[in-house]
């Protein structure tokens, strides 16, 4: 007899760890994926703020000629979409004008209404934040003489044009619960009130060419003004008074800007190209000798800004 019987021997089902290296493998895409996402958030950050700090600040050619205008997007400069042969475009909210290489003026909306068309020169359009008025400067010639420009003063509804006279720059603000509309001629700068239709006209010395114009800011408290002789912007503060008005030096830019533009009560300046790079610049009205930079891109071109 077989003392020893058989006895079968028990063989466990060979371990598989695939359950486990599925788990692990998503846990791993899932921290990549995360610590991917963190670098591109870290990396788009400055775009993103510069794009915030920029926003409604557009730029266009120096020259009032016809051809792009752009705004800071997150990657890079991005063109806005406007009527083809625009020259100059103006905004307040949600109003918007242009002007073309035919002298046409538009106030664009879900009805564009033409309010002036003819073959001269216009530039330098502004819009009243209400879209009541616009204003702008026309020439028979591109002329960068102050004296050879005529500001004009449009009621959008009625189309009724005022002509008020040899200037540049034109620009609204809002003083004292007033409407005003400001621009720069060539003895100085004038200050109307429109709904009085009356003004006044502050006299200042080496304002005969455009490039001089004054730019105001949208409460009427500061005007920076190129200076002649240093090459820099000089700010003022806007002063009024008993029916008078006068202004009070602040300070000065550094030099090198061709152009500032106001934008909520803060200065942006463009900066001359420089090494084939163009910046953009923030100055604050109470220490304008400090300017912040903001954005810069490879350029040969001189611009202006469009706030």
């Amino acid at each position: 007899m077989n003392l020893y019987m058989d006895t079968p021997t028990y063989s466990p089902p060979p371990l598989t760890s695939q359950p486990h290296s599925n788990k692990r493998l998503l846990y791993i895409s899932l921290i990549a994926g995360l610590v991917a996402v963190v670098i591109i958030a870290i990396t788009a950050l400055p775009s993103v703020r510069t794009s915030l700090a920029l926003r409604g600040i557009e730029f266009a050619s120096n020259g009032y000629a016809a051809g792009p205008i752009f705004k800071v997007g997150l990657f890079g400069l991005k063109e806005i979409s406007l009527p083809s042969g625009t020259v100059d475009y103006a905004k307040a909210g949600n109003h918007r004008v242009v002007v073309t290489d035919t002298g046409q003026v538009t106030v664009l909306g879900s009805g564009p209404k033409v309010v002036a068309d003819s073959p001269s020169r216009k530039a330098a359009v502004a819009i009243h934040p209400a879209g009541t008025f616009i204003a702008y400067a026309e020439s028979q010639e591109a002329s960068p003489n102050i004296a050879a420009w005529t500001v004009h003063l449009v009621d959008v509804e009625s189309a009724q044009t005022l002509d008020l006279g040899p200037g540049f720059a034109p620009a609204f603000f809002t003083s004292n619960g007033k409407d005003y509309l400001a621009f720069t001629s060539p003895t100085g700068i004038t200050f109307m009130d429109i709904a009085a239709r009356t003004a006044l006209t502050l006299p200042l010395n080496n304002v005969s060419g455009t490039r001089y114009a004054a730019a105001v800011s949208p409460d009427g408290a500061y005007i920076a003004m190129p200076n002649a002789l240093t090459g820099k912007y000089d700010l003022f503060a806007r002063i009024e008074s008993d029916n008078t008005i006068r202004l009070s030096a602040v300070g000065s830019t550094d030099s090198g800007l061709s152009d500032v533009a106001w934008k909520n009560g803060t200065l942006y300046g463009v900066t001359e190209p420089m090494n084939g790079k163009v910046g953009v610049v923030r100055i604050e009205p109470a220490s304008p000798q400090y300017a912040e930079p903001l954005y810069s891109f490879m350029s040969e071109e001189f611009y202006r800004l469009i706030p």
